[in-house]
């Protein structure tokens, strides 16, 4: 059995917060809040799944390391502020956020001497527009602001959630 404890330590582990965390899991941010309260028992599945989401971290630093490793010293390692610009930059790393990608890369770091960590900014990044973001529940979509995005990026970042949730393919055509 999963305790509130192991939920709350890998969490916290992983670079997420509980909204992005209950989002990778599938569950309502409440119900993570419960589970880590111990209010409410954790089920079995979620360790299982919080086992796959530490071995793809762990597969993402040791990728990076090698590559770190491989380049020679110094390596640039770029990191983001913010979710948009890395999935822009990377959208393989989508829907992971950009905190995620820190701590990977906190933890490649100690491994790889001579490791330079730049903040890449969006105007790194050519082509940006302007989009209305919504945040999407369990139950409904939250209008949460404005992004600037690289619509081509944010297209694929679009594909490859549908395609992940199976909602590929489209019964329709769009271009950009």
């Amino acid at each position: 059995m999963t305790s509130s404890g192991y939920v709350q330590t890998m969490r916290e582990d992983l670079g997420l917060t509980g909204d992005e965390f209950a989002g990778q899991l599938g569950v309502n941010p409440r119900t993570l809040r419960s589970w880590e309260s111990g209010r409410d028992s954790v089920p079995d599945r979620i360790q299982a799944e919080i086992a796959e989401m530490l071995a793809e971290r762990d597969h993402q630093v040791d990728a990076l390391t090698a590559d770190l490793a491989a380049a020679g010293s110094p390596a640039v390692v770029p990191v983001w502020r913010s979710d948009a610009e890395m999935h822009a930059a990377r959208p393989s790393l989508y829907p992971h956020p950009a905190r995620w990608w820190r701590h990977v890369v906190a933890r490649t770091t100690g491994q790889v001497d001579g490791v330079i960590v730049e903040t890449h900014t969006i105007v790194d990044l050519p082509d940006w527009e302007l989009l209305e973001v919504y945040r999407f529940g369990p139950d409904r979509a939250v209008r949460a602001g404005w992004e600037v995005v690289d619509m081509e990026a944010r297209h694929r970042v679009v594909v490859a959630e549908a395609e992940r949730r199976g909602l590929l393919p489209f019964p329709f055509d769009f271009d950009l």
